[in-house]
């Protein structure tokens, strides 16, 4: 009877922890989602610079992305260090972040316009489908963990090789800022 017992609670909690993993990953992509709308509405023009340095060179985007979160992580480590660099390394931190997540917004609208781009060129359905894809592969145990992380390298990367979405314009060889 003991067995059964233990069997029992052993199928209650793998379910709780499939209904967690589930719910977590339908609550990240929704607000995927509204952010992606947030930011397409606003500041759609950058957001088409960096879903352009997806679709042309994800494999440098993502080597960038982690390139990206080293670097943020030894400079954040470093600032904490002193007792002065405290305020400047968090700030640096909620900046890192919300330039990732603009990136898996151009991640994620670029996978979907590459599935769906033939039939409507709309960009919120695109996006759409990007985070209904998202939500899907967030909810297999192992292989989401991995997606989301190679999701978030190259959003960073992504955003980092537009040259953050245009704001740090390229030097010609003159030493002179080209316009954009």
């Amino acid at each position: 009877m003991q067995a059964l017992i233990d069997q029992w609670e052993g199928l209650t909690s793998w379910g709780f922890r499939l209904a967690g993993d589930i719910g977590d990953a339908f609550s990240g992509a929704l607000v995927l989602f509204v952010l992606g709308l947030v930011l397409l509405a606003l500041v759609g023009e950058r957001m088409e610079r960096v879903e352009g340095e997806v679709a042309a060179r994800p494999a440098r985007s993502f080597a960038l992305g982690l390139l990206g979160m080293i670097g943020a992580a030894v400079i954040g480590i470093a600032l904490c260090v002193m007792v002065i660099g405290i305020p400047f390394a968090i700030v640096g931190a909620m900046g890192v972040a919300v330039l990732t997540y603009a990136g898996v917004v151009a991640v994620l609208r670029t996978l979907g316009a590459a599935l769906i781009q033939h039939r409507t060129p709309n960009r919120y359905l695109h996006l759409a489908l990007g985070c209904l894809l998202f939500f899907v592969v967030g909810c297999i145990p192992w292989l989401g963990k991995y997606a989301t992380f190679a999701v978030l390298a190259t959003g960073l990367g992504a955003v980092l090789g537009s040259r953050i979405a245009g704001l740090w314009r390229p030097r010609n060889g003159g030493g002179s800022y080209a316009a954009v």
